[in-house]
């Protein structure tokens, strides 16, 4: 008598336990924690000292508790849409770059001096230091 095994209960029986081997290798691969990367160390800026430098007043400007300086110049340009360049006359600076207020900034939108024309300005300074043109005076 011949007897002969069938290949394919032991064909099926390999290929469930594939399967289920594969399952938990992919189930055991998803499981694994996330690794979160630290966060970044940001350093705070220091705070702006208390001492903030003023440019020393020249002949003909003055100065007052509010911080208004007042200084004359020829007119340079537009530096961008919101500063404003200007020499000054008699400052230990030949040039600043002026932000402008409101005021001002519309002030020469309606009537932009030419580069050179001679203008009085009234300034104060942001608490950052940086100068803002309250005020210009076409001489």
């Amino acid at each position: 008598m011949n007897t002969t095994s069938s290949p394919r209960p032991v064909t099926m029986f390999k290929l469930i336990l594939i399967l289920l081997l594969a399952a938990m290798l992919l189930t055991l691969a998803g499981c694994r924690q996330a690794v979160e990367p630290e966060p970044p160390i940001v350093e705070e800026p220091e705070p702006p000292s208390d001492e903030t430098e003023v440019p020393e007043a020249s002949e003909g400007e003055e100065t007052s508790g509010s911080e208004l300086i007042q200084a004359e110049g020829r007119y340079v340009g537009f530096a961008d849409a919101r500063s404003l360049e200007i020499e000054l006359v008699d400052s230990e600076h030949d040039f600043m770059v002026f932000q402008l207020s409101q005021t001002v900034q519309a002030q020469l939108e309606n009537n932009e001096p030419e580069p050179g024309t001679p203008v009085a300005i009234t300034f104060t300074l942001s608490d950052q230091g940086q100068p803002v043109i309250e005020s210009l005076e076409i001489k």
